[in-house]
């Protein structure tokens, strides 16, 4: 939210800013402790999904699927992948499914 990643100045929007207050059910916590959030919570939730992935990644069923972005050819030049028929696929935006 806002871009905001200093623990001083998340207590301080916890305390001014409407948003803040609501998603932290009120509660305002001083930076140390949101430090000390981060520092337990964040690095242990990175570390797993990097091993997910990872594990993911290993399997055949993983490897051989000509489907998935990270096994199609990219032009870092020109930004775009290629398809297995050689078409280029280029980025027509994302959408929202409701």
């Amino acid at each position: 939210m806002n871009n905001i990643y200093s623990c001083r100045k998340v207590e301080k929007q916890l305390l001014e800013n409407i948003h803040y207050m609501w998603l932290s059910g009120n509660q305002t916590p001083d930076f140390s402790i949101i430090n000390n959030f981060r520092s337990l919570h964040l690095k242990a939730t990175i570390s797993q999904l990097i091993h997910n992935y990872f594990y993911a990644e290993q399997k055949k069923r993983f490897r051989e699927n000509a489907f998935i972005s990270q096994n199609l050819f990219y032009n870092q030049q020109d930004d775009y992948f290629v398809c297995l028929m050689g078409q280029h696929l280029e980025d027509k935006g994302t959408t929202t499914i409701f």
